[in-house]
C-alpha cells in the first residue's frame, strides 16, 4: 500500500539541514511540517485525516519580552521557516500568536500595550515596523531600508530604535546602516545616524541610545541627541548593551565580550572563554541597578561578570545548548535557549 500526503514544507530548504523529515511504524506514519514546526500523525490507512499535531518543537526563543503576567517571545523556527511572535499567561499557560511572515524583531512595552514588530511585509519588499496593541491589533506602520538591523526599546518605555541599511545595486559600494529612534507618539524620527558598513546593532537605556556598525560604537543622549562617545572596537561587535542609568556599554565582540565606560571610553575585556567551549556568543543583558553584566554562552552557561571592573562573580548552569535571548525583568534575569527552555532565574546576589 502506498501513503501519501502533502505538507507545506517537509525537507529542508537551507545549506547545511540535517535530521529525519518523516518516520513509520506498522500502524502509523509522522512527519516534519517545517513550515509550521509541528510533527504531524496519520494511520498509515487513513492518510487524508491527521491523527495528531505536535506543535512547537522549535529551539527556544531569540527575543524574550516579560511583564507580571505574561511573556512575550520571538521563537526561533527550523532552519528553513520563519520564526513567530507568541505571548503566553504564565497563570494559565495560554498562548496566543501573532500571524506575520519573516519576522525579524520584536520589542514590547513591560504594560503589555504596545508590540512592536519588524518584518518584511511581501516578498522582495521594503521592511516594515508595526505598532500592535494589546489585543493585537496594529496600529502605525514604519518603513524602512531594505536591509534588516534590530529593534530597541527603553526601559521606561517611552523611546524605541530601529537599524537598517541600503542594498547598493553594486558590491564596489559599501552599504550604509541608518540607526533611527523616536518617542511612542511622536511625528517624526528624534534622529537620523548614518553609519557605513551593514552589520548593526541598537540597545537603548532611558537616558541614552547605543549603536554599533562593524567595529563603530557610538553612544548618544536621547534628551538633546548629543553624542556622548565614539570609538572603534578592536573586533566587530556582535552585539550590544546598555546599563540603564547609561554609564556602561556591554559590547559582545566577534573574539571576546566588553565592558565600555561612557563617561571615559575605557575599555575592559573580560576573562578568557569557559575552558573547552566555542567562543561565539549571541546576548548579553545588565540587571536594572547597572551592577551586573550576564553573557550567554554557545554551550548553555550563563556567566555572571561585575560591571564595575569585569571580574567574573559566578556560572550558572542550565541550559544543555547555546542561550539565545537574556533579559533583565520584575528583579529577575531570563533566559532563552536552543534547548527549548525559557528559564526564570532566582536570587543572584
Amino acid at each position: 500500500m502506498q501513503f501519501t500526503a502533502h505538507l507545506q514544507s517537509a525537507t529542508g530548504q537551507m545549506p547545511g539541514w540535517t535530521g529525519q523529515a518523516a518516520a513509520a511504524s506498522a500502524t502509523h506514519v509522522a512527519a516534519i511540517d517545517h513550515a509550521t514546526a509541528a510533527v504531524l500523525i496519520w494511520h498509515v490507512d487513513d492518510p487524508k485525516r491527521q491523527v495528531a499535531s505536535l506543535t512547537d518543537y522549535s529551539p527556544g526563543a531569540q527575543r524574550l519580552a516579560v511583564r507580571d503576567d505574561a511573556l512575550t517571545l520571538q521563537r526561533c523556527q527550523p532552519a528553513n521557516s520563519m520564526p513567530a511572535v507568541m505571548t503566553i499567561a504564565l497563570s494559565s499557560g495560554a498562548m496566543k500568536l501573532l500571524e506575520l511572515d519573516t519576522i525579524h524583531d520584536i520589542a514590547a512595552t513591560t504594560d503589555g500595550q504596545r508590540l512592536l514588530v519588524f518584518y518584511q511585509p511581501y516578498p522582495l519588499g521594503s521592511l516594515r515596523i508595526t505598532e500592535f496593541d494589546a489585543a493585537g491589533a496594529p496600529g502605525e506602520s514604519f518603513d524602512v531600508q531594505k536591509g534588516a538591523g534590530e529593534l530597541a526599546l527603553a526601559p521606561d518605555g517611552r523611546t524605541w530604535g530601529v537599524t537598517s541599511y541600503n542594498r547598493p545595486a553594486s558590491r564596489a559600494v559599501e552599504p550604509t546602516t541608518q540607526a533611527q529612534w523616536r518617542a511612542f507618539g511622536a511625528t517624526k524620527w528624534a534622529k537620523n545616524l548614518k553609519l557605513k558598513g551593514f552589520w548593526s546593532r541598537i540597545a537603548l537605556c532611558d537616558t541614552a541610545v547605543v549603536i554599533a556598525v562593524g567595529k563603530e560604537l557610538v553612544v548618544v543622549a536621547l534628551a538633546k541627541n548629543k553624542t556622548l562617545l565614539t570609538l572603534q572596537l578592536p573586533t566587530i561587535a556582535v552585539s550590544v548593551a546598555i546599563s540603564r542609568d547609561g554609564a556602561r556599554v556591554g559590547v559582545i565582540g566577534d573574539d571576546r565580550p566588553r565592558i565600555v565606560d561612557v563617561a571615559t571610553g575605557r575599555i575592559v575585556e573580560l576573562a578568557p572563554e569557559l575552558h573547552g567551549e566555542p567562543d561565539l556568543h549571541r546576548c548579553l543583558c545588565f540587571d536594572d541597578e547597572g551592577r551586573w553584566l550576564f553573557i550567554g554562552h554557545p554551550a548553555g552557561p550563563i556567566v555572571q561578570h561585575r560591571a564595575a571592573d569585569g571580574a567574573t562573580l559566578a556560572t550558572l548552569r542550565f541550559h544543555t545548548d547555546a542561550v539565545r535571548a537574556l533579559t533583565w525583568a520584575g528583579g529577575a534575569l531570563w533566559s532563552s535557549s536552543e534547548d527549548g527552555t525559557i528559564i526564570r532565574w532566582g536570587d543572584l546576589g
